[in-house]
């Protein structure tokens, strides 16, 4: 594996000085306009915010006549144009900066984990408690939105809740990542995806959900083995032409020497942050914690199960791809986000997810893994070359 000095320092200066996992822009947004009949998330927190400066309104996520009356009132007492649109003027006045162990703001505090509930994927209990979940959670929307990760939520925290837009959109993630110059993780056709590879599908009987996307070999490793008088030197080498590659420049943070059935695992950090974890595969002789990659080179191969000279083996096999954005509760609390990432992937605690939702018909199973998984779905997408 050749060692590339220029490549290890771009690298290597990515991972100490970025602290966000997705480029995001850390401007101030446009804040919403709200006015009478306006709905949804926003309003939920402007009412909380209202009774946090003791304006009794109730919350119910509807712009109504008495919410107009009460935004009337804290405009007037604030100085502000008492009109009961709340327009920047009033957002800035109804901001407060809050962080952990703040006693006074529960209000506050409830409009935040609403926030972060209900626009941006996370499953806080909505109880007015500036607590450890809370912060690890403020920490993590402030690492994905590009700001400082200090859970403190001040002013361009709060216009980032209210002004950015909805959730994490996996869709949007890959078309990025594709025209980032990200490629395909294997160097062959796959198979056609089947319920069982599919992000999200049931396991051990609807007690878990699949939490990455294989990408299949379409000819079967038992039936390759059968048809070479039994030889797993054959296979061997056979198998070592179905060829995993890294997706996007980055630098290796865990290896798993026994992943599934005598199969491997090594866990990729991208110079944008994010972490790939390849499982199922035979790993390149060189390749170690610490060594870089690049774009497109070869890490390994889809590897044959270690009972492929048994009837137990059905003969599939195929690379295991997961995806995370880097930025989990567990990785921020370390003080090192980044090569954190080479710990704690498989959590199997873990029933809260920022950026992927177990199917309701599923509930309450869970993907048994880091809080940040995302649905490497999209990955199936990227150009083969």
């Amino acid at each position: 594996m050749k060692k590339r000095l220029i490549a290890f320092s771009l690298v290597l200066m990515l991972i100490l000085t970025c602290f966000s996992p997705i480029a995001a822009n850390a401007a101030t947004l446009t804040w919403p306009v709200l006015r009478l009949n306006s709905t949804g998330a926003n309003v939920t927190a402007l009412q909380y915010m209202l009774n946090y400066y003791g304006y009794p309104v109730t919350v119910n996520g509807t712009f109504n006549q008495s919410t107009v009356n009460y935004v009337k009132s804290f405009q007037q007492a604030e100085g502000l144009s008492n009109d009961g649109v709340v327009g920047t003027n009033t957002w800035t006045a109804l901001t407060d900066v809050l962080q952990r162990s703040s006693s006074y703001n529960a209000n506050l505090t409830r409009a935040i984990q609403y926030l972060l509930n209900n626009k941006f994927g996370y499953s806080l209990t909505v109880n007015g408690v500036f607590n450890s979940a809370t912060d690890a959670a403020v920490r993590s929307f402030q690492t994905s939105m590009g700001l400082t990760s200090d859970g403190i939520v001040g002013p361009n925290t709060w216009n980032n809740l209210i002004a950015a837009s909805s959730a994490f959109n996996a869709t949007q993630f890959w078309e990025d990542r594709a025209d980032d110059g990200w490629v395909s993780p294997v160097g062959y056709t796959p198979g056609a995806i089947t319920n069982g590879a599919k992000f999200n599908s049931s396991r051990d009987s609807g007690s878990r959900v699949h939490a990455g996307t294989d990408f299949y070999v379409s000819n079967n490793y038992r039936s390759y083995y059968l048809n070479h008088n039994n030889s797993l030197t054959a296979l061997d080498t056979y198998a070592k032409t179905f060829k995993v590659r890294a997706m996007y420049d980055g630098v290796v943070v865990q290896i798993s020497t026994n992943f599934y059935r005598g199969t491997k695992a090594l866990a990729i950090e991208h110079a944008d942050g994010t972490v790939a974890r390849y499982g199922e595969i035979g790993i390149l002789s060189g390749i170690t914690v610490g060594t870089i990659v690049e774009t497109g080179e070869e890490i390994g191969w889809i590897a044959y199960h270690n009972d492929v000279n048994t009837s137990n083996c059905d003969g599939v096999h195929m690379l295991h791809l997961e995806v995370y954005l880097g930025n989990s509760p567990e990785a921020i609390a370390s003080g090192n986000p980044r090569f954190a990432a080479s710990t704690a992937l498989t959590n199997t605690t873990s029933h809260s997810y920022y950026y992927a939702n177990v199917p309701s018909s599923l509930s309450p199973a869970h993907y048994e893994r880091r809080a940040d998984l995302i649905d490497s779905t999209g990955a199936r997408n990227l150009p083969l070359n």
